[in-house]
């Protein structure tokens, strides 16, 4: 995953790992990088994108699709199929352009065994001050 700014397209940070925009903040801050939310623009990988979505549906739209099915009420689906929204818009694809179909499917496939996607479980960054 890449983290440039977003006015110069430059890379500020290359992680082997998917963070969000709070975890990326938290590492940069860390490494005495301070950049505002709003000027970090992150970029995924496909298999990246497949892998934070994975984590978040477990971990957060999961939980909200299970009231749902239990309470049968439209607010309690609208606040599921908003959590799933959210979820796509944290963790977007690539553009349609640079994906390879192929991939897509290898990543469904991946994401059916359970498996984690091949994502580097250690953290390579290279930040530019």
């Amino acid at each position: 995953m890449e983290v440039k700014g977003k006015d110069n397209n430059e890379v500020i940070a290359v992680l082997g790992e998917v963070f969000d925009i709070h975890q990326v903040q938290v590492y940069l801050k860390a490494c005495g990088v301070d950049v505002p939310d709003n000027q970090i623009l992150l970029s995924y990988s496909i298999e990246e994108a497949t892998e934070g979505r994975r984590q978040a549906y477990s971990r957060e739209s999961d939980p909200l699709y299970l009231e749902w099915q239990y309470d049968k009420t439209s607010e309690k689906e609208l606040t599921w199929r908003n959590k799933v929204a959210e979820i796509k818009a944290r963790y977007p694809f690539p553009a349609k352009s640079a994906v390879d179909t192929s991939l897509i499917n290898s990543s469904d496939k991946r994401m059916s065994r359970g498996s984690g996607g091949g994502i580097l479980n250690r953290i390579k960054s290279t930040i530019k001050r």
